[in-house]
């Protein structure tokens, strides 16, 4: 099972910053879990500092596309989970 991240921070002029993360999972095996399909994500986050960086507001959108799901088989003890 692999998994990729890019994380990145862009720092904007007026005390503005930008934040884009982007991943992905494939489908494998991990531990105590079976990932059937891999699956991805994309989040996005916009702020603004007042007052030198002692006031922030902070607008964040998680998981633009709705596609972070994974069809998975968690095995724990004598317990099966299946995620769908």
């Amino acid at each position: 099972m692999g998994s990729l991240t890019f994380r990145n921070h862009f720092s904007l002029p007026l005390g503005f910053g930008l934040d884009i993360d982007l991943g992905a999972d494939t489908p494998g095996d991990n531990e105590n879990a079976y990932v059937a399909e891999g699956c991805w994500y994309a989040n996005v986050g916009f702020y603004k500092s007042f007052f030198d960086e002692r006031l922030s507001i902070r607008l964040q959108a998680d998981d633009l596309f709705n596609s972070s799901a994974a069809k998975a088989v968690l095995y724990s003890g004598n317990r099966v989970m299946a995620v769908n």
